[in-house]
């Protein structure tokens, strides 16, 4: 048999161009190769060997797409969910905790940015019904973005009422 026809080699060069160019989780790297057809016991090894050389740590990994889900505006519920998918369980208690040390903020101050970012000087209706649905429409937007509806609702009054709107 070649070299290059030596399929650990083959997953081993691929797995490493991966992981080389971003932060993969040990779920996704494994889906990866399976994906290419390598068989369970060459994945299961390369993913054993790229841990124990932390090529692959779900912790950094972890870290690394909290703090870019929550720069692109991601609410806690919207990140856990990311997180699941991709083989990391982790409760909104403990994802606060993260956010914290990373220096996120608690969720109303994320919140609040994402819906500055969004809405800043838009034009806030005057008439009751009109700003009811303008209500509406941010609340949902925070809620469709990860936040709970309590936040949501929380943060959209502050908002308004700062701004002397409501």
């Amino acid at each position: 048999m070649a070299e290059s026809d030596d399929p650990r080699k083959l997953a081993r060069e691929k797995l490493l161009g991966r992981v080389s160019r971003r932060e993969t989780s040990v779920l996704d790297a494994k889906k990866y190769l399976e994906k290419r057809g390598f068989g369970a016991e060459v994945v299961d090894a390369l993913i054993s060997e790229f841990c124990e050389r932390k090529w692959l740590d779900d912790e950094r990994y972890t870290r690394a797409l909290i703090r870019d889900l929550t720069l692109r505006g991601k609410g806690p519920r919207f990140v856990i969910q990311k997180l699941r998918e991709k083989g990391i369980t982790l409760d909104s208690k403990h994802l606060e905790q993260r956010l914290s040390i990373e220096d996120m903020g608690p969720p109303e101050t994320r919140a609040a940015t994402v819906l500055e970012r969004k809405f800043g000087r838009a034009a806030i209706p005057t008439e009751r019904n009109e700003l009811f649905k303008f209500k509406q429409k941010t609340m949902l937007f925070l809620v469709r973005r990860g936040f709970d509806f309590e936040t949501a609702t929380r943060v959209v009054q502050q908002w308004l009422v700062r701004d002397r709107r409501a």
